[in-house]
């Protein structure tokens, strides 16, 4: 089908979505369901399916100094089954799960968990946990009581809870009345439908209209397709705002059009931003998400799999909220139980956001964290079973998805785009022009499977059974932590004169002609030099894609001798023809300072202007919050940095000093940034001669001259200068009175 004609069908199909409100004169609350997610009022209402009790230990602290725990764990009229840790640190802390203590080191906001498996309890069994800073003691009775128990060893806080499992289990597919199809069949993927009810001018009531004629039209070729899915999974976001009861009710009424069994995998928008899992185990807030998903199927489930055909299936949860996998980490241990079970299985794994690498802004800050991410790979590769990965999320235009999917151990990852949100802008036009949004159809013939995207244009996109391996080593913040990163006590290749040799990089998509993001060493007066440039992306098409783009950089870490004060030196060269000094974007260096995990520097260092957002709310560290500096936005000539890290650490810090606790290591960055609003607004740089020296006797200076604290008037951050809001799918946050800004 061409372009014109399936706007003129959208048009003429769509008309009442987009005209009218989709309720009705009923509402919604007169055919949606209740749902109550209950917390245990008996020690019996604990008992998990297997007839064990999980009970889950927290430990966490604020303190800059932290503190080393190695606690006995005893328990007094009962049995540990087994044990394991979660959240914990490499190098840092330890556990085995065996009779020998815990070491667990807690400092800046680090939480570490241990869970255990009771197979023997009784009202009254108790745990101990006695280290030589205190005790924490506590009965199952007491956890029914007070729904969790709280206490303190010397600085840690610690909370004990119970784990449920009533959300979780494996399901028998003819109980939502997939029919059993032979060992070949065909079912149907549609990521991010995000519509719901679009008559609340409150709702992002234009964006919606969008969305639900989209989806009415993936609907429609879902319908029409020759041969009957087995069924359609909804891959996350099936519902725009924040899960809302009547956008559920309403995503019901187009799914019942499918004519085909429907399950639902939890996103990001099916719960409220502000979701708390606290006190006790708490889903309460996903009540709305439980009654759709029993509405359109009879399920209660978060994380559940199922087999058909010779095939297991995985339905992983997203809800990327704040503390979730902290307070439920049992999902990774009966993931891994499962596909032991069904490990003679080939697999597919069904999630929200993404565990590959995308390469844009905010697709690194915005999805889950380098440990969630590595211990799900770790899981899922351990028996070779899982061999493909879906996921949604990203909103990601057709030719990017095909672009951006890779092989991670064996297991290929594709990211699939929207069946109603609109593409984010990836600097480049889709095939055909768009639209993007439609379906995936996974086709599996016996232990085969192969996938093709399609258009509710009718184009057909397959993507190969052979997909390119991610270089985890050259992009090694993807599954790794800065603190991770190998130390030397100098900068490896400072001078750039092999290359890249030495230094780590954020992966960053690249547009196939005239990219928007360049790293790469050239020479600069016959000298070899990294070069850094960046502009907005092209092909700047409206929907939510305008947001700051600030991952093209690289990275390294340096190993301190203690009792020294360090200073990093660098030069730096501004390209004045690709330099915008008017606009909002900037070059900067990134110091961070890491005792172990817990981060104690953070130092920003900016020519023209400064994105605060970089090193607080977009930097997914905990810890010391960033201070901002600037350097000297003079073009075309070279200039000589020296970061007396220390003193600038202290600056307007009275009650912090560098030396108490003084970090083992620094991280530094160099990168690029732009506000990637829709003007071009391009910077670009050179640098070069990256050095750690000690005890020099300067302050910070740029040539000689004394580095400042940045002013208020060079800093920029969303919703600084109006609100940072969203208007048809748009985020937005032009700069207010552009012409009359005087830098």
């Amino acid at each position: 089908m061409k372009r014109r004609k399936f706007i003129q069908n959208l048009g003429l199909g769509v008309a009442p979505v987009v005209a009218q409100p989709l309720m009705g004169a009923a509402g919604p609350e007169q055919d949606f369901p209740q749902y109550n997610y209950r917390q245990p009022e008996t020690l019996q209402e604990t008992v998990t399916k297997e007839g064990q009790i999980i009970v889950r230990l927290e430990f966490q602290s604020d303190d800059r100094h932290g503190q080393q725990l190695k606690p006995e764990i005893n328990i007094e009229n009962g049995n540990i089954l087994r044990s394991k840790s979660y959240f914990f640190e490499q190098g840092e802390d330890n556990f085995t799960g065996g009779p020998e203590a815990p070491v667990i080191s807690t400092a800046l906001g680090d939480v570490d968990v241990l869970v255990f498996w009771l197979d023997r309890f009784e009202e009254e069994t108790a745990i101990i946990v006695i280290d030589q800073a205190g005790v924490f003691a506590f009965s199952l009775s007491e956890i029914v009581k007070n729904k969790e128990m709280k206490g303190q060893i010397g600085k840690a806080q610690v909370k004990a809870n119970f784990l449920l499992d009533k959300e979780i289990g494996e399901l028998n597919s003819a109980d939502v009345e997939i029919k059993i199809p032979g060992d070949d069949f065909t079912f149907i993927i549609m990521a991010d439908t995000q519509g719901g009810d679009a008559s609340n001018p409150e709702d992002n009531l234009c964006r919606m209209k969008i969305h639900n004629a989209f989806i009415e039209e993936s609907i429609r070729l879902t319908s029409n397709l020759k041969a009957k899915p087995a069924f359609c999974l909804m891959l996350g976001d099936i519902v725009d705002h924040q899960g809302e009861e009547h956008h559920f009710a309403q995503m019901a009424r187009f799914f019942k059009r499918l004519k085909i069994p429907v399950l639902y995998e939890m996103g990001n928008h099916e719960s409220r931003y502000q979701t708390s899992f606290e006190p006790g185990y708490n889903l309460n807030g996903f009540n709305n998400y439980f009654a759709a998903q029993k509405a359109i199927n009879g399920m209660e489930l978060l994380l559940y799999s199922f087999n058909l055909g010779k095939w297991h299936f995985v339905v992983w949860p997203d809800p990327l909220r704040q503390m979730f996998w902290e307070n439920h980490p049992h999902y990774f241990d009966w993931l891994e139980r499962d596909l032991e079970k069904h490990k003679d299985r080939p697999t597919v794994f069904l999630q929200h956001i993404p565990m590959h690498p995308i390469g844009i802004n905010p697709l690194v800050n915005y999805c889950e964290t380098a440990y969630v991410k590595r211990l799900l790979f770790d899981i899922l590769a351990k028996h070779g079973n899982v061999k493909t990965i879906f996921s949604g999320h990203v909103h990601i235009p057709v030719k990017s998805s095909l672009k951006t999917a890779v092989s991670v151990r064996g297991i290929n990852c594709i990211n699939l785009p929207a069946a109603g949100y609109r593409p984010r802008a990836f600097g480049e036009e889709d095939f055909y022009g768009g639209p993007a949004q439609g379906i995936c159809i996974v086709d599996l013939k016996g232990d085969k499977i192969s996938s093709t995207y399609k258009t509710v244009t009718l184009e057909e996109f397959p993507y190969p059974d052979n997909l390119p391996e991610f270089d985890a080593e050259k992009f090694p913040l993807w599954f790794g932590n800065k603190w991770e990163l190998p130390a030397n006590k100098q900068f490896i290749n400072g001078d750039f004169t092999n290359d890249l040799t030495g230094w780590g990089r954020r992966y960053v998509y690249h547009e196939d002609e005239n990219p928007s993001n360049i790293c790469e060493v050239r020479k600069q007066d016959g000298i070899p030099a990294l070069y850094l440039k960046t502009k907005k992306r092209g092909f700047h098409k409206p929907g939510q894609d305008r947001l700051p783009q600030d991952i093209n950089r690289i990275f390294q870490a340096v190993e301190l001798e203690q009792g020294k004060n360090p200073f990093i030196q660098i030069e730096y060269f501004l390209d004045k023809k690709n330099c915008d000094f008017s606009g909002f974007n900037g070059l900067y260096i990134w110091v961070e300072g890491y005792r172990k995990s817990a981060r104690m520097v953070n130092l920003l260092y900016f020519a023209n202007k400064a994105w605060v957002n970089l090193g607080s709310t977009y930097s997914r560290s905990s810890g010391s919050g960033p201070l901002i500096f600037s350097l000297d936005n003079t073009p075309e000539v070279w200039h000589s940095v020296r970061l007396n890290i220390k003193a600038d650490f202290e600056t307007n810090q009275d009650e912090l000093k560098f030396d108490l606790p003084a970090p083992d290591r620094l991280v530094v960055s160099a990168g690029i940034w732009n506000i990637n609003d829709g003007r071009e607004q391009p910077f670009a740089a050179f640098l070069r001669n990256f050095s750690v020296r000690y005890n020099l006797s300067s302050a910070s200076q740029v040539d000689g001259k004394k580095i400042a604290t940045m002013p208020d008037d060079k800093k920029w951050w969303r919703g600084k200068l109006m609100p940072s809001g969203n208007v048809a799918g748009e985020h937005h946050y032009h700069v207010e009175g552009w012409n009359e800004l005087k830098y």
